[in-house]
């Protein structure tokens, strides 16, 4: 018979529901996690370690092989894979395809035909289904992760010119119809869009109402349009301020 661990002796031995807590006489144990009425986890620990019979168990149970290694191996030839249940045939890798393919075999599916699937119809839009990124989809070729609607444009349409950009226009950056997509300049993409600096580019008049004709309009050295109207404007005020400050 197998020997207790010399770590721990009966003499250092507490058994379970042993210690009496003061005053009401009930059970009590040091330890912080008990697992019955009266005894802990490490109590047991103890016990086992110093009674032979519960040493045995206990190194019984970490020898026996895991429920894994006593299932079947998997039924598909040249497979070692254990089943994935006792009542099953196949092990998880192929019983998963199975229920996806309807086939044991692998099957090799080209990109193109992976790119449909994750596609659906909305109205004359594709809507990308699968994984995105800053509301444009992602397509995985091997290790390399591109965007959708440019891959797409590539295999259905013709190659992008270097340096410029698909501008949506449906205006859906999620659909990969390449019929939708218009090879731009970042500048043209940017003012087609609806972020403010295109909202402002958009815009025909100033505040006040004067229209930016080119005899109107004066751009500063950071790109902006300013109304030489409202400039003159706001000169005479200053100007006539400065005179009552003088006078």
């Amino acid at each position: 018979m197998t020997q207790p661990s010399p770590a721990h002796t009966p003499a250092t031995y507490l058994p379970p529901a042993t210690h009496i807590r003061s005053g009401d006489g009930a059970p009590y144990c040091p330890h912080a996690k008990p697992v019955a009425p009266g005894s802990c986890e490490g109590c047991w620990e103890l016990h086992e370690a110093a009674c032979p019979p519960c040493w045995e168990r206990r190194l019984a149970r970490l020898t026996q092989p895991s429920p894994a290694d006593q299932r079947p191996p998997c039924d598909v030839n040249s497979c070692e894979k254990p089943r994935r249940r006792p009542s099953s045939l196949h092990c998880s890798m192929h019983e998963t395809r199975l229920l996806r393919t309807g086939s044991l075999e692998r099957t090799i599916v080209s990109p193109i035909d992976r790119f449909f699937t994750k596609v659906r119809q909305d109205g004359e839009c594709w809507v990308w289904a699968g994984q995105s990124t800053g509301g444009y989809g992602t397509f995985a070729i091997g290790e390399r992760r591109l965007r959708a609607h440019r891959w797409l444009y590539e295999q259905m349409r013709s190659e992008i010119p270097e340096g410029l950009h698909l501008d949506h226009l449906c205006r859906v950056t999620l659909c990969v119809n390449p019929w939708h997509m218009e090879p731009v300049t970042n500048r043209v993409n940017v003012l087609r869009g609806t972020s403010p600096l295109a909202l402002q580019a958009a815009r025909k008049a100033c505040v006040h109402g004067h229209e930016f004709t080119e005899e109107n309009t004066r751009v500063d050295w950071r790109g902006h349009r300013n109304c030489r109207t409202c400039s003159r404007v706001k000169s005479a005020r200053r100007q006539a301020k400065k005179m009552e400050g003088t006078s």
